[in-house]
């Protein structure tokens, strides 16, 4: 089928494994001397309790990002390329959502190029969804970073006037199936993120019928590999910049 996922946003730097070998900076150091650290070799700015594995929950009725995205790809003049739910679907879940082979094909005459795209000016552009999307972040990721921030003495305490930066934007991957194509293990510094950065994997439809969790490894350089198994109205974070993450192939036809 070619790509495994369709993107709304797309590394735009990417180093090479000779020049990233050379960026000392980017290597893990020896000697972090954190005791009860997954992987003591490896040194962040971030506390260990934060660079961990966790499952943040919310409303999913209240804030409802799985229908903000239904009804933003329910529009006709994206059929074409980004696919859509067949006639007689009357249940619009992004289980059923259906993308055309081209839209998924890098080579000559595929068109994943025009369809990113396009779902990057939908996703960029659609209010309804940004802002249903602005409200997990600010309503329920944020107050529950800046909490654990200050539980593990990073910060005074829960009232301190912070900054954080989100991306705005967030990268949507839409993976169909079925198909053998799989997101390959690998870790975003090499993308040019930074060890300041979280990962935070929403889910927007059942997985289990799919099998395509999010696998990651719990510390740099571990290679202990396991799902985050979350659903919808769960988040799961960890440090994407650094842990190695991969997706399996979407063998179903969902």
């Amino acid at each position: 089928m070619g790509l495994p996922t369709l993107r709304s946003a797309t590394h735009r730097v990417r180093y090479s494994v000779k020049k990233a070998k050379g960026r000392e900076k980017d290597k893990p150091k020896v000697g972090s001397g954190i005791k009860g650290d997954a992987d003591e070799a490896f040194v962040s700015n971030l506390p260990v309790a934060i660079r961990g594995e966790h499952v943040i929950t919310y409303d999913s009725k209240d804030i409802d990002l799985h229908r903000a995205l239904v009804e933003l790809l329910s529009d006709p003049e994206l059929e074409a390329l980004l696919g859509g739910w067949s006639e007689g679907v009357s249940d619009r879940r992004m289980e059923n959502f259906s993308i055309p082979p081209q839209s998924l094909n890098h080579r000559k005459g595929g068109q994943v190029a025009q369809a990113q795209d396009m779902l990057s000016t939908k996703i960029g552009t659609d209010e309804v969804f940004l802002s249903t999307f602005d409200r997990i972040v600010m309503e329920v990721v944020l107050p529950w970073l800046k909490a654990h921030l200050a539980e593990c003495g990073f910060l005074d305490n829960e009232v301190t006037p912070t900054t954080f930066y989100y991306q705005r934007p967030p990268t949507l991957r839409l993976q169909p199936g079925p198909s053998k194509a799989v997101v390959k293990p690998h870790c975003d510094s090499i993308y040019g993120h930074q060890d300041g950065e979280l990962n935070f994997w929403l889910p927007l439809m059942d997985n289990d019928l799919t099998g395509t969790y999010l696998w990651a490894e719990s510390m740099p350089n571990r290679g202990d590999y396991r799902p985050l198994k979350v659903k919808y109205g769960e988040i799961a974070s960890f440090h994407g910049s650094y842990c190695r993450h991969y997706v399996p192939a979407n063998l179903t036809s969902y």
